[in-house]
């Protein structure tokens, strides 16, 4: 993908597996799997409680102090210059992988409601031949809950998708508007992250500090290798950066579109990789975490570093009163079978 004539990356792996269920069996809005705008009146999960006003139920804490110098592992590893954090002092952030399959994740994201998760839009879209996009049907997507080690199957909850929602306005091609809110078949205990009121507009102002947490590849080429499909075993990590003048990224990039917020480490330590799309950008306030922005897009020539730029979808855009409830901001997808949008 380009931007500006300038390359860069989504930090998703999306596995050769997803592809092939998805590709395989494409309908059209007619057939259970199909697409079509969200019913307002009665398909389209209602988010309202969800603000700071009278959501969120997480747990008070504070992000890491501090992150690792800088990457000292392999590709197994996560998040670059990230720091090993406990599930049980960030429970909101999942990950979501293939259904049925065992291994690491392809992307991130965070509980935003008993039965709903925010993610990136591109982690669950895939390019179709000819132009346009296809949703990846909801039968092949599960999120895992409450693990800080994937593999780790004796604690946390594996939950199947029921429904996979994408903005209308979302682009593949340099990613605006990059959002997606998964259905879950089941509502789920853990407490879910608040989403900021409008009146909240200090958590996104330029030199805010903000964590991101992810099971991302710590290193991406040229600088390492591809990741590859990995076991599982790599710890939740996280790390902190500061939110950035609009011109940081648009002289990186050569761009960047409105629906976007603009991050990078001030120390020039931590940044996200291949594999930590769709995982939170989160503020606290009063040591309360609030989702401000989902992991879009990272590095220039898929290079995994620090030292540059980072792209996060901007929540607040989508979850305010005048555009979350808005008839028709959403797309849907429900079924075995993926769904084509031009």
């Amino acid at each position: 993908m380009t931007m500006a004539g300038k390359a860069f990356r989504s930090g998703s792996v999306v596995l050769a597996l997803v592809a092939t269920f998805a590709i395989g069996g494409c309908g059209d809005a007619s057939e259970s799997g199909g697409s079509g705008d969200a019913d307002a009146g009665s398909a389209m999960p209602s988010f309202e409680p969800l603000t700071s006003d009278g959501g969120g139920g997480a747990p008070d804490g504070e992000p890491p102090t501090d992150t690792d110098a800088g990457p000292t592992g392999g590709p197994d590893d996560n998040i670059v210059g990230g720091t090993d954090v406990d599930i049980a002092e960030f429970p909101w952030v999942v990950a979501l992988r293939v259904s049925g399959k065992k291994g690491d994740n392809f992307c991130g994201g965070a509980l935003i409601g008993e039965g709903a998760v925010m993610t990136a839009a591109h982690c669950v879209t895939l390019d179709a031949e000819g132009g346009g996009y296809n949703v990846l049907p909801p039968s092949v997507i599960e999120v895992v809950l409450g693990r800080s080690v994937l593999s780790d199957e004796s604690g946390g909850q594996v939950v199947q998708v029921a429904k996979v929602w994408t903005a209308k306005d979302f682009k593949r091609k340099g990613l605006a508007n990059d959002y997606a809110v998964l259905s879950l078949a089941s509502d789920v205990t853990t407490p879910p992250i608040a989403l900021p009121a409008p009146s909240q507009t200090d958590l996104w102002t330029v030199g805010q500090e903000t964590l991101t947490l992810g099971w991302g590849c710590e290193f991406g080429p040229p600088a390492g290798p591809e990741c590859g499909e990995r076991p599982g075993d790599s710890p939740l990590k996280g790390a902190l950066l500061a939110m950035q003048n609009r011109n940081v990224c648009t002289q990186e990039f050569g761009s960047l579109d409105a629906s976007h917020l603009c991050m990078k480490s001030t120390t020039e330590s931590a940044g996200i990789c291949q594999g930590d799309s769709g995982g939170p950008f989160v503020v606290y306030d009063d040591g309360k975490p609030f989702l401000v922005g989902v992991t879009s897009f990272n590095a220039l020539n898929g290079e995994c570093n620090s030292s540059i730029p980072q792209g996060a979808a901007f929540v607040p855009r989508v979850t305010t009163a005048e555009h979350w409830l808005v008839d028709g901001i959403w797309n849907v997808c429900e079924g075995t079978k993926a769904c084509p949008h031009a």
